[in-house]
């Protein structure tokens, strides 16, 4: 960990977030007085380097415990969450997880064969996921509940999005950025993630 600290963090690496009521000029002061001193350092930060192997094929993982759940999930690849086409990444999550009227809970939850479903797309700097799952109760069969999980995720091509389920998913994603919008704390710390993401201005570009 200290090794992360001494390799990342540097006056250059940060950006300040203020939020809340304050006089903008004597934030600005602030910041030139507590900030303004450090000196800019004369070494380069190390740009990343993994790249993920080729994806000649899926990959399965199988974990048995003592336990009164089963899961059963499947994760995908996603562009970096700077992609302009990202956007249509949420709204296929929204599609698929709005509940009650989302495809998964439909599919698994509706007819009995889980007790919940979820998913989350994971909007980061560089290539990330897609994570969609359900919770199968013992008695049902773990098998079903998986291709029926993948029938689900894998059939946009022959039941493409209707304009119904496109219209509920972009006015739930944009009153959540219009909440969002209205709590200082959260866009603060929302703003710091799109920063870390390449740019504070991808929220509103996004939105």
């Amino acid at each position: 960990l200290q090794a992360f600290y001494r390799k990342y963090y540097q006056p250059d690496n940060a950006t300040v977030v203020i939020a809340g009521r304050f006089d903008p000029q004597r934030a600005l002061d602030l910041v030139a007085r507590y900030f303004g001193s450090i000196p800019r350092p004369t070494r380069v930060l190390h740009p990343t380097y993994t790249t993920e192997p080729p994806q000649d094929g899926e990959r399965r993982v199988v974990l048995r415990r003592v336990g009164e759940v089963q899961i059963v999930a499947a994760m995908y690849h996603m562009p970096p969450g700077s992609d302009p086409g990202f956007a249509a990444v949420d709204l296929l999550t929204k599609v698929l997880t709005n509940q009650p009227s989302g495809r998964l809970h439909k599919a698994l939850v509706e007819t009995g064969i889980a007790t919940s479903s979820f998913g989350v797309e994971r909007q980061t700097r560089e290539a990330g996921s897609a994570y969609f799952g359900a919770a199968i109760p013992m008695a049902q069969s773990l098998e079903v509940a998986q291709k029926t999980l993948l029938d689900v995720l894998e059939d946009f091509a022959s039941n493409p999005v209707t304009d119904e389920e496109l219209q509920r998913a972009r006015v739930t994603l944009l009153n959540d950025i219009e909440d969002l919008l209205t709590n200082s704390r959260a866009l603060a710390i929302t703003l710091s993630e799109f920063v870390s993401m390449g740019e504070w201005r991808l929220l509103f570009w996004y939105q």
